[in-house]
């Protein structure tokens, strides 16, 4: 396998290490057993931060809404664990390493993806127990740690999908499946090659135009190099005419590219 082709994923640490999640939750190990079954078998390396709820307040602490945890101290402390991750990230980066995507937890006040309208508890305020009906228009925000770690990777001009792992689902629900599904996409996206004109890039989950970004090209029929006129079966062809005009480096995979828009977080070659 060569080194385009190594992966590297970011996970909430809970679900590698079920015994920080909050005591009275219990802990899952068959869930953790099967989601790094599956990134091993993939030869995903993985990256975790530390826990944030269990590094500032111990493994005996209660349940707790977003709102307890959105106050400049904890932000700050979420900022600092994330220093040493996000250093491993450039690192592997730098070393043509593809980071694939974040993987945090359902209905996690830090690590979530979705945390929608949650009851009020008798101390006036946010419950880690969602509405009983929440509303189609209510709004959701990332947990804190999760919003901390995509404005990092957005300072480093990186951009990858943020999936959440539905525990509170059965294994056999449509959460459960899509999550897979949408996991596959970024981990294996030579599984989804053919898609049309105007869909979705299964690694930066933008839209992109009829040829795809060169992370996962679409295969089209009878194309031709603009360049050498040689017949190719998709964009990541070269040519030595070609590659006098690449201009672009995508800060993601390591790929290159004569225009941006091939790639999920492009940067100018050269640039001061």
């Amino acid at each position: 396998m060569s080194k385009k082709d190594k992966k590297i994923i970011i996970i909430a640490q809970c679900l590698v290490n079920p015994y920080c999640r909050v005591h009275i939750l219990g802990q899952n190990f068959p869930l953790s057993q099967e989601l790094t079954a599956y990134l091993m078998g993939k030869r995903v390396g993985i990256i975790q931060y530390p826990c944030p709820e269990t590094t500032a307040m111990g493994l005996k602490r209660n349940p707790q809404g977003r709102q307890q945890y959105d106050s400049i101290f904890f932000r700050e402390h979420c900022k600092e664990l994330l220093k040493i991750s996000m250093l491993m990230v450039r690192e592997f980066i730098k070393n043509k390493y593809h980071l694939t995507c974040f993987i945090g937890l359902e209905n996690s006040p830090t690590c979530g993806i979705h945390w929608g309208k949650h009851k009020v508890n008798r101390y006036h305020t946010e419950s880690p127990n969602p509405v009983d009906k929440p509303g189609k228009d209510e709004p959701t925000l990332k947990g804190i740690m999760a919003e901390i770690l995509e404005e990092e990777l957005a300072k480093e001009n990186i951009k990858v999908p943020f999936l959440e792992f539905p525990t509170q689902s059965e294994p056999s629900s449509e959460k459960r499946k899509k999550f897979w599904e949408d996991l596959a996409r970024t981990v294996e996206p030579h599984l989804f090659p053919d898609k049309p004109s105007g869909t979705i890039c299964p690694t930066c989950m933008e839209p992109v135009g009829p040829h795809g970004h060169s992370c996962v090209p679409f295969t089209e029929k009878d194309k031709k190099c603009e360049w050498c006129g040689a017949l190719i079966a998709e964009q990541r062809h070269l040519c030595n005419e070609k590659i006098k005009k690449i201009s672009y480096i995508c800060n993601s995979c390591g790929r290159t590219a004569v225009k941006a828009e091939d790639l999920c977080s492009p940067e100018k070659i050269g640039k001061s």
